[in-house]
């Protein structure tokens, strides 16, 4: 379903109630009867010598040098946002100053115009860990953090679902490690929330035991995950 949304340029939402399905479909109906922008895409540039890995949250293409990120219709209330993971070459010196372009293009509901947005941004480089720990954004390292623990925990549910519970459980305990050492460097409340979640699913697989009637365990575990 997270798939289907992101293809889509769409929402997706994690619902731990039944009771919050009707309140998240009714805000979605509500921002949907003021859609302003439609098909709104963001391109950008990496200077030579980046590279993509991956874009979380959004269907993206390449277009030579250049990224287009689809990010579907935009409401006045409306926001959308992706996390980019970029790995560079080690040969950047730290007085390494680089440009990247920026274009939003979309097609206005008011004018039925498609508009267009150019802009560009500096990229610096820095060896100074202290540097760079300041300018480090504590709100988007814990979504990072989040984005790469769903992640994780998706591939263990994938193996549960497949009978191979101790890669599983080899998962858990990694995103469980991951989860603590990001609550203590963010003094993150949502991080610990996360904790105690990926604790239950540890809990409920270690119950499980190949060749035994675990069926309530198994219930158990996919209502978890």
């Amino acid at each position: 379903m997270m798939a289907l949304s992101q293809s889509g340029g769409g929402n997706y939402y994690h619902v731990g109630r039944t009771k919050s399905i009707e309140h998240t479909l009714s805000q979605e109906m509500a921002k949907a009867k003021k859609v302003l922008a439609q098909d709104v895409t963001f391109e950008f540039s990496l200077p030579t010598g980046f590279h993509l890995e991956q874009i979380f949250g959004y269907k993206h293409k390449f277009l030579g040098n250049k990224i287009v990120v689809y990010l579907g219709d935009l409401s006045s209330a409306g926001k959308r946002k992706f996390i980019a993971k970029v790995n560079c070459a080690p040969r950047f010196t730290s007085s390494s100053r680089l440009i990247s372009s920026m274009k939003l293009q979309y097609e206005s509901l008011v004018s039925n115009q498609y508009r267009s947005f150019e802009g560009q941004t500096a990229l610096e480089m820095s060896r100074d860990m202290q540097q760079v720990k300041a300018s480090i954004e504590p709100r988007v390292l814990e979504q990072v953090t989040k984005v790469a623990l769903a992640e994780t925990r998706r591939q263990a549910a994938f193996e549960f679902e497949t009978g191979n519970y101790e890669s599983a459980k080899l998962r858990l305990r990694q995103a469980l490690k991951k989860a603590h050492n990001a609550a203590e460097e963010l003094n993150s409340p949502a991080m610990r929330t996360l904790i105690e979640k990926i604790k239950q699913q540890t809990a409920v697989l270690e119950t499980i035991r190949p060749g035994t009637q675990t069926e309530k365990y198994e219930s158990r575990a996919m209502q978890l995950f």
